[in-house]
């Protein structure tokens, strides 16, 4: 199974709005796909699509430290989106845009910063 896939089925799990941790994700998808997943491969998926900088997902994604251990889940507001638009928010080009989807749920909007406008000295 390639890492799409397994990042599609990350995705899916956090789609169901649980807050879950890595060694969870790894748990229940090695019970399903019938075969070991690393913990490590999860939370490195985890981790690109939490990055704001690697990815639009990134900007939903709520990250919570629980010991020694992060929480991972989706923004109850972006639950709204289907599991195909949160896939699609993981990928470089094409599909679904971060855009498309704060004019699609605007209330979204609220987990981008706000950049301020440059202050030009002259």
């Amino acid at each position: 199974m390639t890492e799409t896939n397994i990042s599609r089925m990350v995705i899916a799990m956090l789609h169901t709005g649980q807050s879950l941790k890595s060694s969870d994700i790894a748990g229940s998808l090695s019970q399903s796909l019938g075969w070991p997943v690393s913990v490590r491969d999860i939370s490195a998926i985890l981790s690109k699509i939490s990055d704001k900088s690697k990815c639009d997902l990134g900007y939903f994604i709520v990250k919570v430290r629980q010991g020694n251990a992060f929480i991972y889940g989706l923004a109850k507001e972006a639950l709204l989106l289907s599991e195909d638009q949160v896939y699609e928010l993981t990928l470089k080009t094409g599909g679904y845009t971060l855009n498309q989807a704060i004019s699609d749920f605007p209330e979204l909007a609220q987990y981008i910063p706000r950049t301020p406008a440059p202050k030009f000295k002259i």
